[in-house]
């Protein structure tokens, strides 16, 4: 549970300094001042926009460090992965699942911390370290058009697949890294019966299910929102 509260706070932490627009550098070129920062406002506005929007790039332009950690910590804390932590938190009470934590108010806190150590963790190592070592792009890129049957194939294949900074195509060894990484660490928070590398493996397994299932969604979220919402 330390672990896991420690990582979700460094998170937090993480996306308000990432947040914080730092001093335009001075330049005796005022028309050149003036044209680049609209266009970092929003190389800014699109990361942090509304999920699932969030993760899925609606321009090409390459994210920094300091917007990759923005992201990983807006993925972190926005109301979705809360939710979807004190779902199953609620979900593992009830079927007694991971025991050792216990029952009642405590057992269900020491659940929500694990679930959202899980997202801290992965988030942090999937979406910043490692895209930024191996200067990967952690957004979903959308295809967009063609049928519904290549489209998810085409979701599902960004988990063997990513973009690069300079725009081309890699194997994506960040996803990979940072959902093992996530794993392995899971095991110091996660009670002591349920810290084997089997227990670690299937982490690690639902995690990679999890990302596949989001990236259909937001394959095809726009489509859905335009019908169902009226909005372009």
């Amino acid at each position: 549970m330390k672990v896991s509260c420690a990582i979700l706070a460094l998170c937090l932490c993480s996306a308000v300094f990432a947040q914080t627009t730092p001093p335009p550098a001075q330049s005796t070129d005022s028309a050149q001042s003036q044209q680049a920062e609209p266009e970092k406002h929003s190389r800014l506005k699109n990361v942090t926009s509304f999920w699932p929007a969030a993760a899925a790039a609606k321009t090409t332009t390459p994210l920094t460090p300091v917007q990759k950690l923005t992201l990983a910590g807006f993925n972190t804390i926005n109301p979705f992965p809360i939710a979807s932590a004190a779902f199953q938190a609620g979900i593992s009470q009830a079927w007694d699942t991971n025991s050792g934590y216990g029952q009642g108010g405590e057992g269900y806190a020491k659940r929500f911390g694990a679930y959202m150590g899980n997202t801290a963790s992965s988030q942090f190592f999937g979406t910043f370290l490692f895209p930024s070592i191996l200067k990967q792009d952690p957004r979903y890129f959308r295809k967009a058009d063609g049928s519904t049957k290549s489209r998810i194939g085409y979701a599902v294949s960004r988990l063997f697949v990513t973009r690069t900074d300079a725009g081309r195509s890699a194997p994506n060894v960040s996803l990979w890294l940072g959902a093992g990484s996530a794993a392995a660490i899971s095991n110091l928070y996660y009670p002591p019966g349920d810290r084997s590398a089997g227990d670690a493996a299937t982490r690690f397994g639902i995690s990679f299910a999890s990302t596949a299932g989001f990236n259909v969604f937001k394959e095809f979220w726009p489509d859905i929102k335009k019908k169902v919402f009226k909005k372009g």
